[in-house]
């Protein structure tokens, strides 16, 4: 069965700060504005759709590797799925706009940001205390991806700061026995996202295609747990809306 992904653009259009150099993005069936970098690089629809992957489930913690502008963080902490959230990031700029983010929506006391990098979380957090991880790491190789991108758009979609493996070892630290791990992934690197998984204990036990209005898959939801046992579920694919890029272009 394939159904319109409508939940994110719905809240189009854009308001914007002039007195500053961020931009603030309604997600309207959630009650939350984020702020964005004006120049920077915009978390897309298929983050959302990762949250609403998550379902009415409940955790005690949740960890956010590499949260960007906060936007998975700030959903699962509005609608309640865990009683904590930590997002954490490499980029101070993006910890920066998440502790703006995390302010402005009044979740400052659900929502914690940690400027760290991913390969150091020891001593940080403690090991093995986190029962959902979530992640959208970057898809691409270095400089195997669209040739005209910012600096900005080049971390946000290459490797840049880590790689899949980066992300998935941090899980690794981080989650309990039978943790979950709900990530988002390119579907031209599946081969790599099932080697690098059957390296660690996480087992992939629900995936899901997001797709273009013209049939192309664009992205990939994956659910795996730590300890998990064999066989995957394959859940009918998702047709998503207008990208935020495209409705800028046609306003």
């Amino acid at each position: 069965m394939v159904f319109v992904f409508y939940l994110f653009w719905v809240c189009y259009p854009v308001v914007m700060k002039s007195e500053s150099q961020y931009i603030d993005v309604p997600l309207a069936n959630d009650d939350l504005k984020i702020a964005v970098s004006r120049d920077g690089y915009w978390f897309g629809n298929e983050v959302v759709a990762l949250v609403d992957f998550l379902k009415d489930r409940k955790w005690q913690r949740c960890a956010d590797l590499g949260c960007g502008d906060g936007v998975i963080a700030l959903l699962v902490a509005k609608r309640n799925l865990a009683e904590e959230v930590w997002a954490i990031d490499i980029d101070s700029d993006h910890c920066q706009r998440t502790e703006m983010n995390v302010k402005s929506n009044q979740l400052a006391g659900k929502v914690s940001v940690i400027n760290k990098n991913l390969r150091s979380l020891q001593g940080v957090l403690k090991k093995g205390t986190f029962d959902l991880l979530t992640a959208n790491p970057p898809f691409f190789k270095l400089n195997q991806d669209h040739q005209d991108l910012s600096l900005a758009e080049r971390k946000g979609r290459q490797e840049v700061s880590g790689d899949l493996k980066v992300f998935l070892q941090a899980a690794e630290y981080l989650g309990k026995k039978r943790s979950d791990l709900y990530l988002v992934y390119h579907p031209s690197r599946l081969d790599y996202l099932f080697t690098e998984l059957n390296k660690t204990s996480f087992k992939c036990k629900h995936i899901q295609a997001l797709h273009h209005q013209d049939g192309r898959a664009l992205f990939v939801l994956c659910h795996c747990i730590k300890s998990g046992g064999p066989g995957v579920t394959m859940l009918p694919p998702v047709t998503m809306g207008k990208s935020l890029k495209h409705q800028r272009r046609s306003s």
